[in-house]
């Protein structure tokens, strides 16, 4: 996958997570969302590197742990105490796994998310403006 693959997908992802929001679907909702993240975060590393994904040969990025790829991409010291990645690590607690969970997540909470993921795009240069 290409770096602009990798960010024309987060872009979707995002904008795919809104329309679930806007269903009334919020667990499918926040699951897209974080992943949006994911591939944001995999996207800042491959551009750092001036590589493709996941044309990696030694270095495996093939995770799903946002606060391991956050470090990968070299964007912990700017990101780790902002509050919109706060919301998605510690309020709303994203990962991988989250797409099986029976737990229900509000309106409240999707919305959240789909905001903060929607600023961190933009955070990581991903955007240049707020897409939703």
């Amino acid at each position: 996958m290409t770096q602009d693959e990798l960010k024309a997908n987060a872009i979707q992802k995002l904008e795919s997570a809104k329309v679930l929001l806007t269903a009334g679907c919020y667990n499918d909702s926040v699951y897209l969302a974080g992943y949006s993240i994911e591939l944001a975060l995999k996207w800042k590393f491959c551009k750092k590197l001036k590589i493709d994904f996941p044309n990696l040969k030694d270095i495996n990025i093939k995770t799903h742990n946002l606060k391991s790829l956050l470090y990968l991409c070299g964007e912990k010291s700017k990101l780790e105490n902002d509050g919109d990645w706060g919301i998605i690590i510690n309020t709303i607690k994203w990962d991988e796994k989250i797409r099986y969970n029976s737990e229900s997540f509000t309106f409240e909470d999707a919305k959240d998310m789909v905001n903060s993921c929607n600023k961190l795009l933009k955070k990581l240069k991903l955007i240049k403006k707020l897409i939703i």
